[in-house]
């Protein structure tokens, strides 16, 4: 297996969570058509409610996302460039 391949899926994922996540962070309406539409989104609105959800999502779990989408970045880009 080709040794660039893990790390660049690895930065083109943090990427690309990072981008979604902030997305979801900054635009109020998109979240909620983002939890509405996706089913763990739809699981955890029925058993706690909508805004609770929304609420918990945007203070807690975007939050966490980010932090990870960036450790996953900076992985495969000191991977990337170690390989280099």
């Amino acid at each position: 297996m080709h040794p660039l391949i893990i790390p660049t899926i690895c930065l083109l994922a943090g990427i690309y969570f990072f981008v979604r996540n902030i997305r979801l962070l900054m635009d109020q309406d998109r979240l909620a058509q983002f939890l509405a539409t996706d089913p763990r989104g739809q699981f955890w609105a029925k058993r706690i409610g909508e805004e609770r959800m929304f609420s918990i999502s945007k203070n807690f779990f975007l939050p966490i996302g980010l932090v990870v989408s960036f450790i996953l970045f900076s992985i495969g880009a000191w991977s990337l460039l170690q390989l280099i």
